[in-house]
């Protein structure tokens, strides 16, 4: 019998952007060229447009007219013998790909010219395609029919008023493990959005309030219908809490906690008293690591509004913005306010500026307010909850996303935006590499000690459990804690830089320092070093005030326990004590000592020889139990038959981790080399009494480039010229001028000494009113 083979095509559809003005990229085009049409000098990779040879000839003048300054081989790995390649899932299938070897980067010193540059080469037959240059972000578009009217998802006329949905899911759509909880007026089982991820209970009054927040939390994305959630994957357990009491709504939150499993809480409704039968219930959920999502409310004022307004800082709290990136005008202010999510702008009706979600009967339909900012921050719970192993953790959950947010009126916090505007992939991308998360970290090997103790004082507990809602008199201890990073069993060595540290509220046994504190565990990080943190959390002693002793509440500060978060950049350190010398073949042998970090698995050797190399090249990558490399390529000075001329070459060695993370380039150690392959240079000439005059006006390469703290820059005047060079950041910031006078005929030269400014890339430019251009070099200290 054949086997029968069902073939399925699924098709998703990717919007890509590419993303200009990033770096260096901003100075590149990508080109291809006909076979023959590039000749590079032999054995480099990077080479000066004018040292290279081009057939027809007018490419390079094109490329010289425009501007263009270097040009580099695109693939120096690609091997042409590779042009037709076999499946290694279908074995016998081949397929053409492109001849990569005859893609070059091409970098020019005005990246203005780069679409004119483009448009010029691209007339000729032997090129193959001309682009500019630039980094990729792909954005993942669902095929859901209303997906375009989502404006919080993906904004296409405002790039800022949304929350960078479609970002975030080429990275992740959720998890189906991960359960959000919906404290709501109950969403219908049988809606096609939500069908196999839903329970909990249904709808009793017939509002739709809960369909519509369930729907921009967690609708099925890319299914060819409707709308689009944030977390596509996660499981959904409703509550129904229309028209119920305190205590009903008390139930249905630990209900959703220990029976539904839910990692996030949405509240999207509140009050103007607060209930301690409430507050208890959410404090609870707390305590067992869940997030409180709440919405702040639609009154546009300052007037406290519970769950929003707990004095503690556990509830995350969601204002609203417009698809004009606006303040919504209803959004509620001041206390409590954390974070900003797409809310619209509450018109009452179907209108484009409010949000559109899932409705009764598998429909759809417009609402506006807080109500649906607050499911986009739940949402993007479920997306934290799935990647990268971020424990799940409520105080991780809010600490990610505060730390990630995009300011809307100033740095920090303010009372009209709270931190600023909810950004998903900028939460993923802030526990994704070179990041590294260690969480939970448990470090109780030290004793605690004792920080503030107050005088005895009234004080007003309310929600403790431990205790009844009632006034006392206490001492309120503050309790302090050393915690080690190389303690925690996750951590095997103090960083490199200094990290983010946070407490873990639930795993730490202390109360919060707020007056009226709820009873809530609290821990707070006073103090962070590359090798510690400073922890601290709080207990009492408590009199009745009648002044009958109760003890101390939570615990005695002795028996204080803590938890904490650590988030560090993973990239190692670099190797030290860096060596060239001659090996006893006459190349050059470089040696170092190891990376202090104990997760190197290999270290990459890279190589620049003066005038011959524009740029670094790398040349060898050696495990981490090699600490030596010798370089054949190259020999030094020795005597013997052979005619050469000497040049500098640098070499420097860089440590990489097992995740391909680098460490930053340690100083570079030069040694001459012989360079037989290329002809002795024309010394020279400076202007003297018998002065060369250059026939063009020129400004040459640093040398060297890179350099450790000064740096030579030469340049030539056909004419006496009025000369203005000047030092600009990567940005475009002027950072100094180096000269301004007038200059007779001639080569000059010019020393900048860069000794108070820090490491990085930075352009020098000269312009005489007849000439202009610039060039770049690379500070490394």
């Amino acid at each position: 019998m054949k086997a029968r083979f069902l073939i399925v095509l699924v098709t998703i559809s990717l919007q890509l952007s590419i993303v200009y003005g990033q770096g260096q990229f901003e100075y590149e085009i990508i080109t291809m060229f006909a076979d023959n049409v590039v000749v590079m000098p032999k054995g480099v990779l990077t080479a000066n447009i004018n040292e290279v040879t081009f057939d027809p000839v007018e490419i390079k003048s094109t490329l010289l007219n425009y501007g263009g300054e270097t040009i580099s081989v695109g693939f120096p790995d690609f091997n042409p013998a590779d042009t037709i390649i076999e499946s290694s899932r279908f074995p016998g299938l081949f397929a053409r790909q492109t001849a990569w070897d005859r893609v070059y980067r091409i970098y020019v010193t005005s990246p203005d010219n780069r679409d004119s540059l483009n448009s010029e080469l691209r007339e000729f037959p032997e090129v193959f395609f001309s682009d500019k240059n630039g980094t990729v972000r792909l954005a993942f578009e669902p095929d859901d029919d209303y997906f375009p009217l989502q404006w919080g998802m993906h904004n296409e006329t405002n790039e800022d008023a949304d929350i960078n949905a479609t970002e975030a899911w080429d990275l992740t759509q959720g998890n189906p493990e991960t359960v959000i909880g919906i404290i709501d007026v109950g969403v219908p089982q049988d809606l096609i959005e939500f069908a196999g991820r839903i329970s909990g209970e249904g709808p009793e009054s017939g509002d739709s309030h809960g369909t519509l927040v369930t729907g921009v939390a967690a609708a099925k994305g890319n299914n060819d219908e409707g709308v689009a959630g944030v977390t596509w994957n996660s499981q959904i357990y409703t509550k129904d809490v229309s028209g119920l009491d305190a205590v009903d709504i008390a139930n249905s939150v630990i209900d959703a906690v220990h029976n539904g499993g839910a990692a996030v809480l949405n509240c999207s409704w509140s009050s103007g008293s607060l209930s301690s039968t409430i507050h208890r219930a959410l404090a609870t959920a707390h305590d067992l690591g869940v997030l409180v999502v709440a919405a702040r409310g639609n009154q546009g004022n300052y007037t406290p509004r519970y769950p929003a307004s707990y004095d503690e800082e556990w509830v995350l709290t969601v204002g609203s913005f417009t698809d004009e990136f606006f303040r919504s005008n209803f959004s509620a202010k001041g206390h409590g306010l954390d974070v900003l999510a797409p809310g619209g702008t509450y018109a009452d009706g179907n209108t484009v500026h409010e949000i559109y979600s899932t409705n009764f009967g598998n429909t759809y339909r417009y609402a506006g307010g807080t109500s649906f900012a607050a499911p986009h921050v739940t949402g993007l719970v479920g997306l934290l909850d799935s990647y990268n192993g971020l424990a799940a953790y409520g105080s991780n959950f809010r600490n990610v996303i505060i730390n990630t947010t995009t300011n809307m009126y100033g740095d920090g916090w303010d009372d009209l935006s709270g931190y600023g505007r909810v950004n998903a992939r900028a939460a993923l991308d802030y526990i994704d590499r070179p990041n590294t998360v260690y969480s939970p970290c448990f470090d109780n090997d030290h004793a605690p000690y004792r920080g503030n103790v107050s005088e005895l004082q009234p004080w007003l507990f309310r929600g403790t459990r431990e205790l009844a809602d009632t006034h006392y008199i206490v001492k309120q201890y503050e309790v302090l804690y050393n915690a080690f990073f190389t303690d925690c069993d996750l951590i095997d060595e103090p960083f490199n830089e200094t990290p983010i540290v946070w407490g873990i509220d639930n795993l730490t046994h202390g109360w919060s320092g707020a007056n009226p504190n709820g009873g809530l565990r609290k821990c707070d990080v006073v103090e962070v070093g590359t090798y510690y943190v400073t922890l601290r959390t709080w207990v009492y002693e408590v009199w009745t005030v009648g002044l009958d002793y109760l003890g101390f509440y939570p615990n005695h500060w002795e028996d204080c326990t803590f938890a904490y978060t650590v988030i560090a950049d993973a990239t190692p350190a670099p190797p030290h004590s860096l060596t060239v010398s001659a090996s006893p073949d006459y190349h050059p042998f470089i040696q170092w000592q190891p990376s202090p970090s104990t997760n190197v698995v290999s270290y990459s050797i890279y190589r620049m020889v003066h005038s011959v190399e524009d740029d670094w090249v790398y040349i060898a990558n050696v495990p981490a139990s090699t600490n030596q490399y010798e370089d054949t390529e190259y020999s030094t000075p020795h005597t013997g038959p052979i005619a050469y001329w000497l040049n500098d070459a640098d070499y420097t060695v860089i440590a990489v981790n097992d995740y391909g993370d680098q460490s930053e380039m340690p100083p570079f150690v030069t040694i001459r080399v012989v360079v037989p392959a290329y002809p002795q240079p024309k010394p020279f000439k400076q202007s003297s009494p018998s002065v060369e005059i250059p026939d063009d006006f020129a400004l040459y390469s640093a040398y060297p480039n890179p350099f450790n703290s000064q740096t030579i820059i030469k340049y030539a005047l056909p004419e006496d010229s009025h000369v203005v060079i000047e030092i600009f950041n990567i940005s475009g910031q002027k950072i100094e001028t180096l000269i301004s006078e007038t200059k007779p005929a001639g080569y000059h030269e010019i020393v900048w000494n860069a000794s108070n400014v820090a490491s990085g890339t930075y352009l020098y430019k000269i312009n005489t009113g007849h000439f202009s251009e610039t060039k770049r070099m690379t500070l490394l200290k």
